[in-house]
């Protein structure tokens, strides 16, 4: 998977795991898969405001590494 994919996944999974649910909602089965792909550890139980920090980390790590696109 390449870079770009890679940053649209996590951009794709953290705004599924940020929108509002209900306190005892599960993760979906399709983030889970995307969790999976872009190598952010996650098991059950654990919290999404955890999921979320390292969902951002991983990004920030690739846009560190990935020079900006010409205009």
């Amino acid at each position: 998977m390449g870079e770009q994919e890679l940053l649209v996944k996590l951009g794709q999974a953290l705004a599924r795991v940020a929108r509002p649910h209900p306190c005892d909602e599960a993760i979906p089965d399709d983030v889970r898969a995307i969790l999976l792909q872009v190598d952010v550890p996650w098991q059950e139980g654990t919290p999404r405001e955890a999921l979320i920090q390292s969902l951002w980390a991983r990004k920030r790590s690739l846009l560190e590494v990935t020079p900006p696109t010409a205009a």
